[in-house]
């Protein structure tokens, strides 16, 4: 059915502009603040929602529920609702892998950790290990994407992932922040990355490697 409808796709990447995600929220931000009819439909990640949220419109004002409806209402609930607004609708989900240096694990026998805990202690001991018989010193424990760099605050992404993983179970809700599982969420990260995390040496190239590469 052609409901006549043209799309103009404006895509903001590394490969055509100075790019930045500080800069990028901070445009949309600027846009939607002012009003702006530059854009009609933003594409967003959904940790900037508390920040474009005031300005969104409510589309379940807009929307039939039946086609709200399509869409996992878990996701939903927990992704696209500010202040009782539906203001936006989930397009992509993206999941975080653990991944662990199998030979190095082998190596020093040690099973591949299940819990933050196990990543400590194994990567405590297979760096110091490196370091004193091999004298390796480039080795990284942990890197959950703690940027070193002022303008980019992808942090903010490793921050929600890390809390998510302290929730009571698999099916529980996101925790609140002033929970007891958000502050022992926080008080992990900053264990790992003062104990065995380096910050990020690379914008792109070391986005996500976690565990002894």
């Amino acid at each position: 059915m052609n409901i006549n409808i043209r799309i103009n796709l404006n895509l903001l990447s590394a490969s055509n502009t100075t790019f930045s995600t500080f800069g990028f929220s901070s445009m949309i931000e600027s846009l939607l603040k002012k009003k702006s009819p530059k854009y009609d439909i933003y594409f967003y990640d959904s940790s900037f929602i508390s920040k474009y949220g005031p300005y969104l419109i409510d589309l379940q004002e807009w929307l039939p529920e039946e086609h709200i409806n399509i869409y996992d209402q878990n996701i939903i609930n927990q992704t696209c609702i500010y202040n009782d607004k539906l203001v936006g609708l989930p397009i992509v989900i993206q999941y975080t892998a653990l991944y662990s240096n199998k030979e190095l694990l082998d190596q020093y026998g040690k099973k591949i950790p299940q819990t933050w805990q196990e990543l400590l202690e194994t990567a405590k001991y297979i760096k110091e290990n490196e370091k004193n018989l091999h004298n390796n010193t480039d080795l990284i424990g942990y890197n959950g994407l703690f940027s070193n760099y002022d303008d980019d605050d992808q942090g903010i992404t490793s921050i929600y992932e890390f809390m998510y993983s302290f929730r009571k179970s698999v099916n529980s809700s996101f925790p609140d922040f002033y929970s007891k599982s958000a502050t022992k969420s926080l008080e992990m990260m900053k264990t790992l990355k003062e104990e065995i995390a380096s910050g990020l040496k690379h914008k792109f190239i070391y986005k996500y490697i976690n565990i002894l590469k």
